[in-house]
């Protein structure tokens, strides 16, 4: 068997003559044979959880360096309404949203705020989904 199948356990029977992960004898007793199928559903469990750990720190390692690739973008725009364009935008991309809008607040003291401006954008995920493929 040259190929594997990371997420299952290969079972066979000896006369297979396979590189599997559990062979079964048939000369082993019926309580034998249970604690082998109960090891290999444990085995396949384990296998699963480390695929699963393993998928979610390459997500982590795709959000972070996507952010800093942000920051580093943000952190060089000098023009204020085009920062909170990029701002905007890459927050929709990260969210992967249809449309998002961002909104500054001059608070004046503790009971009264001002609207100073609102920014909308609106980009239908459908044009935008090559931005949403780090997910």
């Amino acid at each position: 068997m040259g190929r594997t199948i990371p997420s299952a356990i290969i079972l066979c029977i000896e006369s297979m003559d396979l590189n599997a992960d559990l062979i079964l004898s048939n000369n082993l007793p019926y309580r034998q044979t249970c604690k082998l199928l109960e090891m290999a559903c444990y085995q396949w469990v384990l296998k699963s959880e480390k695929t699963e750990r393993e998928k979610r720190r390459d997500t982590s390692f795709r959000y972070l360096n996507k952010l800093a690739d942000i920051s580093i973008s943000l952190s060089s725009e000098d023009d204020l309404m085009t920062l909170l364009r990029k701002i905007l935008e890459e927050g929709q991309n990260i969210a992967c949203c249809d449309a998002a809008s961002l909104f500054l607040i001059n608070e004046i003291n503790d009971h009264e705020r001002d609207l100073l401006s609102s920014l909308r954008e609106m980009i239908p995920l459908s044009s935008r989904l090559k931005s949403c493929d780090f997910l």
